[in-house]
């Protein structure tokens, strides 16, 4: 009885649970970015190998002290969202530094794997962002709850695995005319220094 209970469960857990992963990340991993700069970031899937991806709700964390997030498109490879083969029902920035989004393919399984196919990766969505301050800060996929901050749907509505790749290194630095400006401001505080410390003192 013992065996036939062990034997049911592994059963179990080979059907329910998921058997291939997926890897989601941000590219590029590190940005220097001017303030006043533009810039975008790509949100890729990877390692899928045999399977497709259907759909995907994925969070998207960042500093909005130093990023303020502009517009996001998604990519092609569920569909195009403008020729109704795919839904797009991101929400956007849901608060200052949180951007959810969603997409589900309504193309048959076959279509999404003649659209995904040998390919290494693919690409769910790209985010622009305006630098807004000074400082260095992370773009990251939020992944506190995989349940509801992170999921890739695939064939037949099954749920894949998911690693998350790392988050991406921001470095905000001055713009070309605000460091000559810091620059020639301690030249002058040095010279001036330099020009009181030579006149006569008066006794």
């Amino acid at each position: 009885m013992k065996k036939y209970f062990v034997l049911v469960t592994l059963i179990f857990c080979v059907s329910v649970l998921p058997a291939s992963a997926v890897q989601l990340s941000l590219n590029p991993q590190t940005m220097n970015v001017n303030v006043g700069d533009s810039f975008t970031i790509d949100l890729i899937a990877s390692q899928l190998g045999s399977d497709i991806i259907a759909d995907f709700d994925i969070d998207v964390l960042y500093d909005a002290s130093q990023a303020s997030f502009s517009d996001y498109t998604l990519g092609t490879s569920l569909g195009d969202v403008s020729l109704f083969e795919a839904l797009d029902l991101s929400n956007g920035e849901v608060n200052a530094g949180a951007i959810d989004l969603a997409e589900v393919s309504l193309l048959t399984d076959p279509e999404l794997t003649t659209l995904q196919s040998g390919l290494n990766e693919i690409l769910l969505a790209s985010l622009t962002f305006d630098c807004i301050a000074l400082g260095t800060s992370l773009i990251e996929i939020d992944g506190s709850d995989p349940l509801l901050t992170y999921k890739v749907g695939g064939a037949g509505g099954s749920q894949l695995a998911v690693t998350l790749g790392n988050p991406v290194q921001l470095s905000q630095t001055p713009e070309p005319g605000t460091l000559l400006l810091l620059v020639l401001g301690i030249g002058m505080v040095g010279g001036a220094r330099v020009y009181r410390n030579r006149l006569p003192r008066k006794r």
